[in-house]
């Protein structure tokens, strides 16, 4: 792990006196943007307790929430020369449902039985941060390096209404990101980008992995409005050995967003 760390610092000093370079004849400049995304949601979770371990809880499938969601996404990025590029983001949904639920499953060391009624929520949020690294930055063509991390907020709770039986967990955690992005100018002011960013983490008790992959048309209405519109996939998959939990969730959709420079 360590020595990842260092190969990454390495890589990014340099794509850092690079960076510069590129981005000394670049305007400065802040923009913000607005997504309208419409994804499917999978998403499964286990919770054991000291003595007991979980099961693995498909939470559309075994308790009935909707697999069809729209994440709030905000986004704001700072451009300023001889500075790498700042990017800040903000996702966040929720959702409720209440179901008769038709197989057994175990929750922090309770058993919630086949026949019963069955209420459950989540409330999940996401922080970003990340500085990109200009390598190539002209007209036609610009490429970054990205280098962040990534702050989760995940808020779950189940009662079953025919025992009473209850459960409610937050879980916080953050893991740094690194990726890509790249965008390519076309005739009539369009452009088509992509980007990829992610982290694998293995600490022996903690296993965590987080993906985000998008692609997008953008349309320069002038230099202050941006119209885009792509597709978005994002994957968090967390688990802990040592308390044999887990929570596996995954976004994947189109997205339609505005973005306004100043």
């Amino acid at each position: 792990m360590l020595r990842s760390i260092m190969v990454v610092a390495a890589v990014v000093l340099s794509w850092m006196a690079v960076g510069s370079v590129f981005a000394a004849d670049a305007n400065s400049r802040v923009s913000a943007g607005v997504d309208i995304w419409i994804s499917t949601l999978a998403a499964e979770a286990t919770v054991s307790s000291d003595s007991v371990t979980g099961t693995n809880v498909d939470l559309i499938d075994d308790l009935g929430l909707d697999d069809s969601v729209s994440p709030s996404a905000l986004g704001l990025s700072v451009n300023l020369p001889f500075l790498p590029e700042l990017n800040l983001s903000y996702l966040a949904l929720d959702g409720q449902a209440t179901k008769t639920i038709t197989k057994p499953f175990v929750v922090n060391g309770a058993t919630y039985g086949a026949g019963d009624n069955v209420t459950s929520s989540y409330d999940f949020t996401e922080y970003e941060a990340n500085f990109g690294f200009g390598i190539i930055k002209r007209e036609t063509l610009s490429l970054s390096f990205l280098l962040g991390a990534k702050y989760f907020e995940i808020q779950t709770a189940i009662k079953d209404n025919t025992t009473g039986v209850s459960f409610d967990q937050t879980v916080n955690f953050g893991i740094p990101v690194v990726g890509m992005k790249a965008e390519v100018g076309l005739p009539a002011k369009f452009k088509i980008g992509a980007g990829a960013r992610g982290m694998t983490l293995d600490t022996g008790d903690v296993n965590a992995t987080v993906l985000n992959l998008d692609g997008a048309v953008h349309f320069d209405m002038n230099k202050f409005v941006r119209l885009s519109i792509g597709y978005r996939y994002e994957l968090i998959d967390c688990e802990m050995a040592k308390e044999k939990d887990s929570v596996d969730i995954n976004f994947a959709g189109p997205f339609a967003g505005i973005t306004a420079s100043f």
